[in-house]
């Protein structure tokens, strides 16, 4: 923070680290000059829990929490929110997020659920639906795999039938681009 006692030469560092953490890459800043913002456009993130953020706080429609055992930290479901939304690095700034903690195949499935059950909801009022589902995770280090796997496929299979694309590093599936 601010508050740090740094050398000058260890303050330029920063600011430049700052300067270039904020740039979204892949030229997405050209998209955002031209209007291209995600503004209209409602996703969803389900991943470790998150805690307050200013990046996309403002861009939040609702922080649900589906897991059992999780604390909010400021680590991969921050990151994960503020790339997607972030007011000043996010690929979609204007974009909204709905964030739903999770840590097992069947808090997967609940959340994934939910989505759908809510995006009925969207139409029902005329308000934009929940496109993009994005679950950073392989199932297959979930501790209920062998139990819920089969459920949680068939809910990704349900959402796409509804039209909500399902993005995950799970590499059993048709996702095996995605995975790493």
């Amino acid at each position: 923070n601010d508050t740090a006692v740094l050398s000058e030469e260890q303050r330029v560092i920063v600011e430049k680290a700052k300067v270039n953490g904020m740039n979204a890459g892949l030229n997405i800043n050209s998209l955002h000059e031209q209007g291209i913002t995600g503004k209209g456009v409602r996703i969803a993130i389900i991943d470790q829990a998150i805690t307050d953020n200013p990046q996309f706080n403002e861009n939040l429609l609702y922080n649900r929490n589906f897991a059992a055992n999780i604390e909010p930290s400021a680590y991969h479901g921050n990151a994960i929110a503020s790339v997607a939304v972030g007011k000043d690095c996010g690929v979609a700034p204007d974009a909204e997020l709905a964030f739903y903690s999770a840590n097992t195949c069947g808090e997967y499935t609940k959340a994934i659920e939910n989505v759908i059950a809510q995006n009925e909801e969207y139409k029902k009022n005329g308000e934009p639906t929940i496109s993009v589902i994005s679950i950073s995770c392989g199932f297959d280090l979930c501790d209920d795999y062998e139990q819920n796997y089969g459920a949680l496929r068939e809910v990704i299979a349900k959402a796409k039938e509804v039209g909500i694309a399902v993005i995950t590093c799970d590499d059993k599936e048709e996702y095996k681009h995605f995975a790493g």
